[in-house]
Formats: structure tokens, C-alpha cells, sequence
């Protein structure tokens, strides 16, 4: 083979070096950019805010981070939800998930690959009276923030803005305590 061709052939070899080792560069800066990014809003305190906004829900936990983009590690999660019609309240010790971020902004909590422990759900109906009801609200788990009994009140119905809806996919969890209605 002539020199020409293999000085050729370095050159291709040391560009596709050159673009393999940048690309390597811009992934690199671009993971950083995002544990950066990412971890100052979940220390921050900005998602609890930002769901907290609304009348319709209360989220806390007590610490998150994340590693990789949309997975995230999150410890005492405590979320408490309600609408004209139901509440509900979640409590989690430990959880991995992957989620949506983009999709939050939509009010829309979407979840899938969720590994959590020391799971707690409650959920209850509000109802009309309590005359009538009296077995049944006997039986309802209290909610912290949420009054007793839960009453429908006046008919109103939940202002659209407010309502969050929830999604998880691919659940593993140890549960605690798991509260529903009939």
C-alpha cells in the first residue's frame, strides 16, 4: 500500500478518534450540567413548592437526589391529595423512580420503575352527611390536614387548575399499611 493511502487512513483514524473523544467530552458535560441542575432543584425545595401551590395537594419529603437523568432517590415522602369527590395520602420511607419531569409541569405525576419501602396509602370518599354514614366514618383512617369526617360540603367541583393526576408503573414495594374504600 502507497504512504499516501495510509497517511489517508491515519488521518481518518485519528478524526474518528478526535469525534469519538469529543462526543465522550460533551456527554461528560452534559451528565455534570445535569446532576448539577437536577440536584439543586430536588435540595431546594422548588418540586414541594411548585406542588404545593395548589389547594389540592401537599408534598414533602426530607431529602432526593439524583444520578441519573429521571431516576430518583427520594426518603420520607409524605403526600397528601384531595378533590371535591375523594382524598388520599401517601407516605413512603425509601423510593427509586423514574420519572417524568417535563411532565409535572402538566400537573402530572408519572412514575415507572418504582422500588419503594415502608409504604403507606389511605384513601377515602368524601360523603354527603354523616347522618346515615356513622359505621362507615367509624371505620375511615384519619389524615393529617385533611378534616374529620371527611363531607363533600357544598357541591363544588375542584378547580381544574388545581387537580394533579397520578400514574405509576412497574411497582415493587413493601407495603405498611394500605387503606381503601368499597
Amino acid at each position: 500500500m502507497s504512504s499516501w493511502r495510509l497517511r489517508i487512513q491515519e488521518i481518518r483514524k485519528t478524526r474518528a478518534i478526535r469525534i469519538v473523544r469529543g462526543l465522550a467530552a460533551w456527554l461528560m458535560v452534559v451528565e455534570l450540567a445535569y446532576l448539577l441542575v437536577a440536584n439543586v432543584i430536588l435540595a431546594s425545595g422548588a418540586v414541594q413548592k411548585f406542588v404545593n401551590e395548589t389547594q389540592s395537594a401537599h408534598l414533602e419529603f426530607h431529602s432526593s437526589y439524583s444520578l441519573f437523568p429521571m431516576l430518583v432517590h427520594v426518603t420520607n415522602l409524605r403526600l397528601r391529595y384531595q378533590d371535591h369527590n375523594m382524598q388520599f395520602a401517601l407516605a413512603v420511607s425509601s423510593a427509586d423512580v423514574r420519572v417524568n419531569p417535563l411532565w409535572l409541569l402538566k400537573k402530572r405525576f408519572s412514575a415507572s420503575s418504582v422500588r419503594a419501602s415502608d409504604v403507606t396509602f389511605l384513601f377515602r370518599h368524601k360523603l354527603a352527611r354523616v347522618q346515615g354514614n356513622e359505621d362507615a366514618l367509624a371505620l375511615y383512617p384519619p389524615i393529617s390536614g385533611f378534616s374529620d369526617p371527611p363531607l363533600l360540603g357544598i357541591a363544588k367541583v375542584s378547580n381544574p387548575q388545581d387537580l394533579w393526576s397520578f400514574e405509576l408503573q412497574d411497582v415493587d414495594a413493601t407495603i405498611r399499611e394500605l387503606w381503601f374504600m368499597t
